[in-house]
């Protein structure tokens, strides 16, 4: 392996596959990669409220009093 890099520089300790930039293809498989996260997100959120306030209401008002 030659471990010269011909006087370049790049971040991480061995020299990376390509130097290449993304793709078309590979900025539009991330956008839609991106909106399927975002998705499962707001879904994962709205599950965990959707939960949390099924318990509020089966929670009985327990105020104390003296």
């Amino acid at each position: 392996m030659n471990n010269q890099n011909n006087g370049k520089q790049w971040l991480g300790i061995t020299e990376p596959i390509s130097l290449a930039g993304p793709t078309e293809e590979d900025v539009t498989k991330t956008h839609e990669l991106e909106k399927v996260i975002v998705f499962f997100f707001l879904l994962r959120i709205f599950m965990y409220f959707r939960a949390f306030l099924s318990f509020e209401a089966q929670t009985p008002n327990t105020t104390l009093t003296h």
